[in-house]
């Protein structure tokens, strides 16, 4: 069975830089993820194999956070020569609870951007978060 995409991912609807959360150096950038996995773009090719240990920064805060971090397990790498880049695929290791809940709502934004927006051209006004008071 292919191991590479065992669930659905989405892309992403921002553009997230993922850094090593160690040396701040760039990793890659985040083209699509799960709650189980992400894939990348880099300018070299990563070890398959090797535990990664990633952050990225949210465009704003989300539950509180500026940034979400986690390990990621390189599982697989091609080469794109034409493009000049390599691909990647990664599972989300070491990841707190609320990372977790963060990487579900960015999920949930692809999810009705899709659904609202059909043609793939991102929304002008995405919906937001609404929460009812109880009084």
């Amino acid at each position: 069975m292919d191991q590479r995409k065992l669930k659905q991912r989405y892309n992403t609807r921002d553009k997230f830089t993922v850094e090593d959360r160690a040396t701040g150096r760039l990793i890659g950038l985040l083209v699509n993820l799960s709650l189980e996995g992400a894939r990348l773009i880099t300018k070299t090719a990563p070890r398959v194999g090797h535990i990664y240990s990633c952050r990225f920064e949210l465009p704003h805060s989300i539950l509180a956070r500026e940034k979400v971090e986690f390990d990621a397990e390189c599982r697989w790498t091609r080469e794109n020569p034409d493009q000049g880049y390599h691909e990647s695929g990664y599972l989300l290791t070491n990841i707190s609870q609320i990372d977790q809940e963060i990487i579900s709502y960015l999920i949930l934004r692809c999810v009705i951007d899709e659904w609202s927006n059909p043609s793939g051209e991102p929304a002008t006004n995405p919906p937001t978060m609404v929460t009812k008071q109880q009084g």
